[in-house]
């Protein structure tokens, strides 16, 4: 019990330690003035998505940035996505998306059609529930320029909008970016096995993304941010991860139904595809469940400090602490269900089956 209470003691402290460096170290998004404006395809992939476009498109129409285009794809959608394009159509460029191919999975397939219709020195993949600030192609773009990069992704600030978002998403997909490893040596050195991406927000020199084979070369991965970070540090490409609330927020699911369904599909290939690559989330949330189980909670009382570190640098507030042991439970439990999911083949999202 001893040895345990040990563990669980370097568990904890050791998470606050790796928070601190990695909110401290890790690169912050630039606002120098830019010396060129290189023009960006703003590139949208959308299935059934008439909601997140009709409050966003907007959104991207009014950037501050001066050379700029925007491309939609309707990954044949079943809403009234279609119609909702058509009412910005003199303004954005509207593709219809071909069938899926077998070998390709629904997203990679439409980014790789936006990708061959795009006319940008850049192209910025975003997802549909993005919601820019003003200035958010300005940054990215500057920021690019001022750390000499061929390729960068952000992890966005998140909206909850209902309480299980509120419980799920910072464990699910902020809390493990800083808790998880030192992210920040990416800054130093080329860690691929330390490599993360973001899909919803990933840019790349047009020259690069073409050079390292674009989504084709991750045609059938899950988590095809994960798959494309990997491959960028593989072929020696200058690229760099950016926590970057001041971007963009992201309205990722609408309700527990739909929050269900996107983390069984996506939790269990977040750090890999075989089991051994997923220990390491499991041994996270276990650990986390560990620390309150001693010293009357004072261990989690110290997890509990770096998950708040982690809120403040992902710029999210009103996540009450009665929430915290909740969340953690419903990750884990999502989790596991992924797992189950996965090893079923019965994951799908959006109507199509993910095997």
């Amino acid at each position: 019990m001893v040895v345990l209470e040990v563990l669980i003691a370097a568990y904890s402290v050791g998470m606050l330690i790796l928070v601190i460096l990695n909110y401290a170290l890790l690169p912050r998004v630039r606002r120098n003035p830019a010396k060129e404006n290189p023009k960006v395809s703003v590139l949208i992939p959308a299935r059934n998505e008439s909601q997140n476009l009709s409050r966003n498109i907007p959104l991207w129409l009014t950037q501050d940035y001066p050379n700029f285009e925007i491309l939609v794809l309707n990954d044949q959608s079943e809403d009234s996505t279609d119609k909702i394009l058509q009412s910005f159509a003199k303004q954005i460029t509207i593709m219809q998306g071909l069938p899926l191919p077998n070998s390709w999975l629904g997203k990679n397939w439409a980014c790789h059609q936006l990708s061959q219709a795009a006319s940008g020195d850049l192209f910025l993949f975003v997802d549909a529930d993005v919601s820019p600030e003003q200035q958010a192609i300005s940054l990215t773009v500057r920021t690019l320029e001022a750390y000499h990069l061929r390729s960068l992704s952000a992890f966005l600030k998140q909206s909850f909008t209902h309480w299980s978002s509120k419980a799920v998403i910072p464990w699910a997909f902020q809390f493990p970016i800083l808790a998880w490893a030192p992210l920040f040596l990416n800054r130093f050195f080329r860690f691929s096995s330390l490599a993360i991406g973001n899909g919803q927000w990933f840019v790349f020199e047009k020259q690069c993304y073409l050079a390292m084979g674009g989504h084709e070369a991750v045609k059938s991965s899950v988590i095809e941010d994960m798959a494309l970070a990997k491959l960028l540090f593989t072929k020696g490409f200058r690229y760099q991860p950016f926590i970057a609330p001041e971007l963009a927020t992201v309205h990722m699911y609408k309700d527990a139904e739909d929050l269900t369904e996107g983390l069984t599909k996506n939790l269990s290939f977040i750090f890999g595809p075989t089991l051994f690559e997923n220990f390491f989330f499991f041994i996270l949330f276990v650990g986390l469940l560990g620390t309150l189980a001693f010293k009357q909670g004072i261990f989690f009382l110290i997890v509990l400090l770096s998950f708040y570190i982690a809120q403040f640098t992902f710029k999210q507030k009103n996540v009450s602490p009665i929430l915290v042991p909740f969340g953690i439970f419903l990750t884990l439990f999502l989790f596991l269900r992924s797992l189950t999911a996965k090893k079923r083949k019965t994951i799908s999202w959006k109507g199509r089956a993910i095997t």
